[in-house]
């Protein structure tokens, strides 16, 4: 539930914290990533659906400042 708030409050750092850290995972493994494809589950029963607009854009600039092209959100 506290995960839940939080992400609610500060929907845009934390998709660019997550998309981040899953950039990373793939650099890590040694490759390149060619694009930035958003798999979403959300409990939309919980939060807003706005929250989750905002996890996507912050997401998406990520992506934007590694010049990876964003697909899907």
């Amino acid at each position: 539930r506290v995960l839940l708030l939080a992400a609610a409050a500060h929907a845009v750092e934390f998709g660019a914290v997550a998309a981040a850290n899953a950039l990373s995972d793939v650099y890590a493994m040694g490759a390149e990533p060619k694009f930035c494809l958003n798999l979403v589950g959300f409990p939309a029963q919980r939060l807003p659906l706005s929250a989750l607009s905002e996890m996507l854009r912050g997401g998406r600039s990520v992506c934007a400042q590694r010049r990876r092209l964003c697909v899907c959100g």
